[in-house]
């Protein structure tokens, strides 16, 4: 697949929840962490512009469970929703990961094991 894909992990920590950012395809990012709240809503925001708007652009987000609710959830939510003539999106609550991927309950989630998922995924949500 010749496209860019943006891979987003909300780890949904109690105290401290973040996302992680980074990328697979025709491009690659190095990591990028947000703390999931409302002062980093326009920070990740104009990130999340800036890199699904260069082209050809798939996102795979996992979230904790389908029913998360954060402020950069609904950034992210929000911009899908706005941009879905051209930027396709899926997600993923970590406990499909975990049983895709074969992890077990209990590990803890990172992003190379968010990156390991939708590369698997990825060809099966965008065909």
């Amino acid at each position: 697949m010749n496209a860019f894909f943006l891979v987003l992990l909300f780890t949904g920590s109690p105290g401290a929840p973040q996302v992680q950012l980074s990328s697979f395809g025709n491009d690659n990012i190095a990591v990028q962490s947000f703390a999931d709240g409302a002062a980093s809503q326009a920070a990740f925001s104009t990130q999340l512009q800036a890199l699904a708007g260069r082209g050809d652009t798939k996102v795979c987000a996992v979230v904790p469970d389908y029913a998360y609710h954060s402020p950069l959830q609904k950034v992210l939510s929000d911009y899908l929703t706005a941009n879905e003539a051209r930027v396709s999106g899926i997600w993923e609550d970590s406990g499909g990961l975990r049983t895709v991927i074969k992890l077990p309950a209990g590990a803890p989630l990172s992003i190379e094991h968010a990156l390991t998922y939708c590369k698997l995924a990825a060809p099966v949500a965008f065909n």
